[in-house]
Order: structure tokens, then sequence, then C-alpha cells
């Protein structure tokens, strides 16, 4: 078990951390909880936002009821109220948490959820049988020739991977197999806290487990229009396009050769504008005339950029910020403190 430090209320550290996604770039968030405005949050009808309607995503830590710690190998004798594949047939898009791991515990679990035969024995309490949920609506974390056959989705987090099992899987073979893959920053105990520092360790781990690379495109897209693909609202989401939403992201710097690479991996000092559903939320000096409402001035790093957060937060940045005792600065210029590894060790 990892502790999991919180600032503040619940309802606060979930401002915050969607305030940190937000100041690097970050638009739209599955994540479990939520807080009213700032990200999109696409498992919340609630919580999506200018011009997206519902359904939301559905999202699942724990499909197998097994929250409390439960590991099985042989069978699938975990809650007593695991997913079923006719519940996640009736929904938009089922995302689930499942098969974390490098061991046969790991692998029964997909097993649970992939194969109605394997355990065919209901438990007295109820549960106890496998069933099988991979389908086009259903992203797993998870490796198998099931999700290319069956047009499933991977979110792929190679932080927590290598923080907690030592390594992350070749994700070139899910790339060669056409399975759409996402990128993740899982949460702050084991995984990145923005999605730049996630692209940095996906980059580098595939380079020292397999001595492959990674082109910027393609972890872009895993960025972007996959991550939208995975959650569903890829026909409002993901990329720049006529009848699209406005929710755009502009990145400085002048790298021509490279310029996937410039927005994936620059600084948040050279984050010009981040704007959602045409709304500034971000901007830089030169950009402020176009934002509108509550705004204040906050460093990043060297640079002052204008912050249009206050009517989501009922409060300014500067005195919620001073409200909280910090895991993480919500502003996060240069390497995180205390960011887990992300050096293979197997």
């Amino acid at each position: 078990m990892l502790p999991a430090p919180v600032n503040g209320s619940e309802t606060d550290a979930i401002k915050w951390g969607e305030l940190r996604h937000i100041f690097s770039g970050t638009t739209s968030i599955v994540g479990n909880h939520m807080a009213p405005g700032l990200a999109r949050n696409l498992d919340f009808v609630s919580g999506l936002e200018d011009g997206l309607e519902s359904p939301a995503d559905t999202y699942a830590v724990f499909p197998l009821d097994d929250a409390p710690g439960i590991v099985r190998e042989g069978d699938c004798d975990y809650g007593p109220n695991p997913i079923d594949q006719k519940t996640v047939k009736g929904l938009h898009r089922y995302i689930g948490h499942v098969a974390e791991g490098i061991g046969a515990e790991a692998q029964n679990e997909f097993r649970c959820l992939s194969d109605i035969h394997y355990d065919t024995r209901p438990l007295p309490s109820g549960g106890g049988r496998s069933t099988d949920i991979i389908a086009p609506n259903a992203s797993q974390r998870l490796i198998s020739i099931f999700v290319a056959e069956r047009n499933a989705t991977v979110v792929w987090s190679p932080r927590s991977n290598v923080a907690l099992y030592g390594k992350t899987l070749n994700v070139t073979y899910l790339l060669e197999a056409r399975i759409t893959v996402a990128l993740g920053t899982d949460w702050l105990p084991s995984g990145s806290a923005t999605m730049g520092r996630e692209a940095l360790c996906g980059l580098s781990a595939t380079h020292n487990s397999y001595g492959l690379t990674l082109e910027s495109k393609i972890i872009w897209e895993m960025m972007t229009i996959n991550g939208a693909k995975v959650a569903g609202f890829d026909a409002m989401l993901g990329s720049i396009e006529v009848g699209k939403l406005a929710d755009i992201v502009i990145f400085g710097g002048d790298n021509i050769k490279d310029p996937f690479g410039q927005a994936i991996y620059a600084a948040e000092e050279d984050i010009e504008l981040v704007m959602r559903g045409g709304k500034v939320l971000v901007a830089s000096h030169s950009l402020r005339h176009l934002t509108t409402g509550a705004c204040e001035s906050a460093a990043f790093g060297h640079v002052l950029k204008t912050i249009c957060v206050e009517d989501e937060l009922g409060n300014t940045y500067k005195d919620f910020e001073a409200s909280l005792g910090g895991v993480y600065p919500a502003i996060l210029p240069g390497v995180p403190p205390n960011e887990p590894s992300c050096d293979p060790t197997r």
C-alpha cells in the first residue's frame, strides 16, 4: 500500500490536481473525481463542460470489486459485485483499471475479464465467475491479442509501471497491432505530475528497456486524439478541426525540425495559451488581451502569465494556493520534487 497525501479537503485536493494539469496544457481528464469548471471531466455528466453532451465515461479502478487488496490465481473469487458483460455493453465507454503488474495474479485479472469459460463457479455471496468485457467501448490497462481482435483500446502509464514493477511493456507491440494507445499519468504516488513528464518517461523507458525510440508525433497522438478516442469524444475533442470544440493549447519555441517534440516536452514557461471551449484559462503576456472574466497574474518560473480560474475556484488562485499545503506545486517548471523514478530496474 502507498500513502496518498491530500492537500486540505478532498474537494480542494481535486481542484489543486486539475489546476496542475491545466497549467501544463491538459484540458480533459478521466480521473474518478471532479471539480466543477477547470478541466473537462469526461467521466461525469456535470463535468463535460462547454459543448459536450452526455453520456459520460464510466471509470472503474476496481472492476473485479477487489478494493481490499484481493489477489487471486486460478479462479475469479474476488469481491461480490464485479463488473459483467451486460453492464459494459450498455455504457458509452468503460475504462477499467485492471491487470496491472507482471505476475500471475495480474494475468489472472485479465482472464477473469476476457473469458467466460475460465471460472464458471459462482460464490455464495456473489461474484466468482469470469466474464468477457473486451469490446470497442472498453479501454483496458492490459495487453492481449483480444484487445486488437475486439477493437478495444489501452491506456499506458509507464511511470507507474516502472515505479511499481520495475519495467513497463514494449508499447511498440500495441502500435504494430494497430491498437489505439492513449498516454495517462495515473496518480501522484507512483505516476507523473503532468502529461509532459509522462511523455518523457515513456520515451526514456522504451529506449532504456528495449533500445527503441518513439517518434514525437506518435507520443503526441497518444496525448491528444488517441486520448479522445479512448474516452469516446474524438468527434468533438482531440484535434483542431472544423466543427470540434475550441480546446486549444499553444506552445512557444522555434523547433521547426520537431514541432511535436516542442509541444510535448515544452517547459510550462513556454506555454502561451490554454483554452477550454473558447474560454482562456492561461495566457502569456502577449496574448493576455484574449482573457475575460476574473483573472490574475502568476509566475511560471521566470515568466509571468495571466490565469483566469477564479470563477471556477470561487476564490483567487493566490488565496487558494496559500490555503493549501503542497504535495506538488500546481505550477511545475522543471522536474517535480520527489518524482517517482522512471529508471527500469528489470
